[in-house]
């Protein structure tokens, strides 16, 4: 998007994004969805998400968790949906997304229910964040294990 010399054209993009769609680029559903979610159309941006998760891609997998998260994206928020999203984007066979660690430990951390002394599953998710390069992972970890 407004990159190689070409003039930033968000309509444009979502036209050239849509033709890819269609021809089944699992990519093309996720920027797709990133536009609509920029233009304040949540619902179509979720459909888009949807399609490239089912797919398999790792980026629409954690933008669905961080939106049953947060409840955005037109969703109720929903703790189990979102851990489901966000697991399913942590330990993708190709391409994991750290933040999805990240995010799903500081979401168990903050339960009413968290025990300080049982740490096994936030420690498991900040462990594999970190061990992807996310600096704030390894903070975290050196926090709750001393």
């Amino acid at each position: 998007l407004g990159k190689y010399g070409c003039k930033l054209n968000l309509r444009k993009a979502a036209k050239y994004y849509s033709v890819a769609a269609k021809l089944h680029h699992i990519s093309a559903h996720y920027h797709l969805g990133c536009l609509y979610e920029a233009s304040k159309r949540p619902k179509k941006a979720k459909e888009c998400f949807e399609t490239a998760s089912k797919r398999g891609f790792s980026l629409a997998s954690y933008r669905l968790g961080m939106a049953y998260l947060t409840g955005s994206l037109g969703v109720a928020a929903d703790f189990s949906m979102a851990c489901s999203f966000l697991r399913e984007a942590l330990f993708h066979a190709s391409h994991p997304v750290a933040d999805a660690g990240y995010h799903l430990a500081i979401a168990l951390i903050q339960l009413p229910s968290f025990d300080r002394h049982s740490v096994s599953e936030p420690h498991l998710y900040l462990k594999r964040a970190w061990m992807l390069g996310h600096g704030d992972s390894g903070a975290l970890l050196r926090d709750i294990l001393q």
